[in-house]
């Protein structure tokens, strides 16, 4: 195969790391720890995972995807984390009335906890890389 191989995983990553962190930058974010400095951090940190992600392939640089992978990973992790502590905060464990606010939201810490396991697996996965006859 002379091409590049197709990563059907690190492109969506990318497209949905991107969209996150934009809507970190403009402040659409549910929850009341990512206002301010630190959803900032997370959409500048996102696009350049992002980033990463896209020069990766298309330079055909393998740590350099590998970089975005994992960075997306953890953003995307954060992310969950935050919905998750959020929507479970002052209320009870056990019950009906514990359907955090969060959960309401577009990005549930379920999704963002999926979408992080994904990217994480997909950094397992590309770690084989070129030296182990998988090209870039």
């Amino acid at each position: 195969m002379n091409g590049r191989r197709p990563q059907p995983l690190a492109l969506v990553l990318s497209l949905l790391t991107a969209l996150i962190s934009i809507g970190a930058m403009i402040g659409s974010l549910p929850g009341e720890q990512l206002d301010g400095a630190a959803d900032d951090a997370l959409g500048l940190i996102g696009l350049c995972a992002a980033g990463c992600l896209w020069v990766g392939w298309w330079g055909r640089q393998h740590e350099t995807m590998r970089f975005g992978l994992l960075v997306s990973s953890g953003i995307w992790a954060a992310l969950a984390l935050v919905q998750l502590e959020e929507g479970l905060g002052a209320r009870p464990l056990l019950g009906v009335h514990n359907v955090p606010a969060a959960y309401g939201s577009l990005i549930s810490p379920a999704v963002a906890g999926g979408i992080a396991a994904m990217a994480w697996a997909a950094w397992l996965i590309e770690g084989r890389g070129p030296d182990y006859g998988h090209p870039v």
